[in-house]
């Protein structure tokens, strides 16, 4: 296996590809299949890849001339993307800086976690080398500062747990 990172414009295409195979508008068996932050591109004369977001591509080469190596690869490729998990800590957090990785969710479970980011992710922010969390963690912490009774962070602290538990679940 070979990885490379891509640019920022090549990375964007494939997370294209990613929304336009989970639409349905391209044929997903055939020579695409996508996870929620993934995709597995397999040509039929060419080397299987597997785009992992934000921006890693996997290639599996085989050795030119050998159906019996492509075919191996092919399925290499197609286990690969099988045995991908999502970061169960997407969260990272340091005395500069905030963000969040990718996590499967509707965009409303993005606009509420990012209102949690946004109001509670001070909360996170205590050490000065960065340091990941959970959303699991995000919750307890802003449980353990905040009346979780209150609708909005009721709300925050409900969406955290239930993607937490969507990506347990993959």
């Amino acid at each position: 296996m070979e990885t490379r990172l891509l640019s920022a414009t090549e990375a964007d295409l494939m997370r294209q590809t990613i929304r336009a195979v989970q639409a349905g508008q391209m044929a997903e068996g055939v020579s695409f299949k996508a996870k929620f932050f993934a995709l597995l591109i397999d040509p039929v004369n060419g080397d299987p890849k597997v785009f992992v977001e934000p921006n890693v591509l996997h290639s599996f080469p085989y050795a030119k001339g050998s159906g019996t190596d492509h075919l191996r690869q092919r399925i290499l490729a197609s286990q690969f993307l099988e045995d991908l998990k999502p970061q169960m800590k997407p969260i990272s957090a340091s005395r500069m800086a905030i963000g969040v990785g990718v996590f499967p969710g509707t965009k409303e479970d993005a606009e509420i976690i990012l209102t949690g980011m946004i109001n509670f992710g001070f909360l996170l922010k205590t050490t000065a080398l960065p340091e990941r969390y959970s959303f699991e963690q995000f919750a307890n912490v802003i449980e353990a500062h905040y009346d979780a009774a209150e609708p909005r962070t009721h709300a925050v602290v409900a969406t955290l747990r239930k993607v937490h538990g969507h990506m347990a679940s993959l």
